[in-house]
């Protein structure tokens, strides 16, 4: 099967104090932004967490309120590998998500493929990143004892990606969960294209 692209979108949006799917910047919602950046590098598109996302088909989570792990789990059961980001991420990079699908193809010609999660920060951005098949059954485990996607990982392994393409000046995983983030990111960032 191919790879997936996955638009993490089943947060409460507490937070925001709306529906941050739907947040519009520079005349789109943060979920058309991520899904169409998504489209352009792996075709078909899915928004997990959700019964509805406009255009786009949406499945909801398996165990909702469980955050992004859920969507993960929910997203890998049909078999397919994935690129998922994070619904609140809008400003997530085309050329990052190429580089993204590059390296998660590599990994799938390995006997045992390994997630590839960005290293920036000090932080492994965990909600953007390359999620191979076969990364289902630890993170079904990691959801069933009340884990994390880092829980997930830490047991399972993955591949840490820290030569980040040209231009990556982790915008790709900024989230906006507040309006005050909103301001911060068009403040630091150029709209996305």
């Amino acid at each position: 099967m191919g790879i997936q692209g996955v638009v993490l979108a089943g947060g409460a949006s507490t937070r925001m104090g709306q529906d941050k799917a739907y947040v519009e910047l520079a005349g789109r919602s943060m979920l058309e932004w991520v899904a169409r950046s998504l489209a352009e590098v792996t075709g078909d598109v899915v928004a997990v967490g959700r019964q509805k996302a406009g255009d786009y088909r949406a499945v909801p989570d398996e165990v909702p309120g469980r955050g992004p792990l859920s969507g993960v789990v929910t997203a890998l059961r049909p078999g397919n590998s994935l690129i998922a980001v994070a619904v609140d991420q809008p400003f997530v990079r085309v050329e990052t998500l190429q580089a993204l699908r590059q390296l998660g193809t590599q990994q799938l010609s390995q006997p045992a493929p390994l997630p590839v999660v960005p290293h920036a920060d000090g932080f492994a951005q965990v909600t953007c990143a390359f999620y191979p098949a076969n990364f289902l059954d630890a993170a079904a485990q990691a959801l069933g004892e009340g884990g994390s996607l880092r829980t997930a990982l830490g047991a399972f392994g993955y591949e840490p990606w820290t030569d980040l393409p040209a231009g990556e000046d982790g915008r790709s995983w900024f989230s906006i969960d507040t309006l005050d983030a909103l301001e911060e990111a068009q403040r630091r960032f150029q709209p996305p294209m």
